[in-house]
């Protein structure tokens, strides 16, 4: 449920077991042993979330306190690895958490699918979006060594690759001759997977660097919430394409340009989440650096109309509608601008922990990505499927639950950490698109943003 789950008493009159201190005999020496676990795990990977604990780890402490058939109890449960744990060793789970997302993401791990079926539902539904927005990622091919350049002459039919991904770049302004540049033309070897420090302005040909520049603004009308808003200037520079199962790259040629500036003037025919950030520390950043005041601002416009078209497509589904808007949600920060450019690695990802944009971005295809996350989350859901336990779950915070006294056998807890991660913050790229936002008011955290100093953290 989004709100504090009526039924909990009812599970655990279920599912309990009565606690008389004068006759219970439960003794369990402290557990002792090595509960490092590695993360190369189809339910760690389906979908990330912060500071996640791989269920293996867990399972070892609710083996050595618990019993089958006991109640674990995880008021602070994330995507819910403790559920996955205790049904997976045949316990009974009450998950709790103040975020949408978290919950959101914990029922589907503990949602028992036709799994199977959830694959070719995705399978069918990527291919719907395929032939309607196949053409927002496709881009000719050319290969210099075919010489595909003289079928331009010959008037044959240019072939098309699908687009896997775009890089863009940061436009910067030069400190000495006020000429703006591109900071991946300017900064960056590409062959050589290298960002170099300082560099030559490409116009005046003095030494500069990217601290020393500015970044260059320019303002647009956003249709979405009718008004003009000064976007950081990003500039496409590379495309990354797929043509007859080969991946090649290739700079943006006139056809490319043209299709952006169609689909600039194209309106986008589904719902879109408009959520403007709030104020706080890590939404700062975006809306410094890069003028990102609104979650649709993190996207592309190719990227945001696809995404729209799976969730409107997946709302009247009577089955797996959740478990595909999970396949959704886990490649959520990977589809917007946070996705960053590294070097080394011709691709890159969101930084851990933060809403940052940085000067060199990757934006996927969110066709190609979602498809892949299908699979991702079928594995995972292959894991849980024949496990016995049972799982209850609320959203709300860990002190508003109505437990009774001596209710569960056993409580497994990993609470925030202070002022390192800010949740409600964080999340609000994923629960824009779920239409319920987190609470704040008792998330435990020390954010000066809300007031919330150590006193208040340990109050809480």
């Amino acid at each position: 449920t989004a709100c504090p789950n009526p039924y909990i008493n009812e599970f655990i009159e279920t599912y309990g077991k009565p606690y008389n201190e004068e006759t219970d005999t439960y003794h369990r020496e402290p557990f002792v042993g090595d509960v490092s676990e590695g993360k190369n795990n189809p339910v760690y990977n389906a979908h990330t979330y912060h500071t996640k604990v791989p269920h293996t780890a867990i399972e070892k402490y609710i083996e050595h306190y618990t019993s089958v058939g006991d109640v674990v109890l995880d008021g602070f449960c994330g995507t819910g690895m403790t559920g996955v744990a205790a049904t997976l060793r045949n316990r009974n789970c009450i998950l709790t958490d103040l975020s949408p997302i978290a919950t959101f993401i914990a029922y589907n791990y503990n949602n028992k699918i036709d799994v199977e079926s959830f694959r070719k539902e995705g399978l069918r539904i990527i291919n719907e979006i395929q032939k309607e927005c196949g053409w927002l990622f496709e881009t000719n091919h050319f290969d210099e060594t075919k010489k595909d350049k003289q079928l331009r002459i010959d008037g044959e039919k240019i072939p098309k690759g699908v687009i896997n991904h775009i890089l863009y770049s940061d436009v910067l302004i030069c400190p000495f001759c006020n000429n703006e540049y591109t900071f991946f033309e300017a900064a960056v070897n590409y062959e050589e997977g290298e960002i170099f420090d300082t560099y030559n302005c490409p116009t005046c040909n003095g030494e500069i660097s990217k601290r020393n520049s500015k970044r260059a603004f320019e303002k647009k009308w956003d249709d979405l919430i009718n008004k003009e808003v000064s976007f950081a200037k990003q500039s496409p520079v590379l495309i990354n394409y797929t043509y007859n199962k080969k991946r090649f790259e290739k700079p943006l040629d006139n056809e490319d340009w043209v299709l952006i500036e169609k689909i600039e003037k194209s309106t986008i025919p589904y719902w879109i989440p408009i959520k403007q950030l709030p104020n706080g520390f890590n939404t700062s950043q975006p809306i410094k650096s890069h003028g990102l005041d609104y979650v649709h601002q993190f996207y592309t416009k190719r990227n945001i109309w696809v995404i729209s078209s799976f969730i409107e497509k997946i709302a009247s589904l009577k089955n797996f509608k959740y478990s595909l808007m999970l396949s959704q949600s886990a490649a959520n920060p990977t589809l917007s601008k946070m996705r960053r450019f590294r070097a080394d690695r011709k691709g890159g990802g969101p930084l851990t922990g933060t809403l940052y944009v940085g000067s060199l971005i990757t934006p996927p295809s969110p066709i190609l990505s979602i498809k892949r996350n299908i699979e991702y989350v079928a594995k995972a859901l292959e894991v849980v499927f024949n496990c016995k336990g049972k799982t209850i779950i609320q959203t709300t915070s860990a002190i508003n639950t109505s437990l009774t006294d001596n209710s569960t056998d056993y409580i497994f807890t990993d609470p925030p950490f202070g002022d390192n991660l800010m949740y409600s913050e964080l999340n609000l790229l994923w629960e824009a698109w779920l239409k319920v936002f987190t609470n704040n008011k008792e998330e435990a955290i020390i954010n000066n943003h809300q007031n919330k100093s150590l006193v208040d953290y340990s109050t809480i």
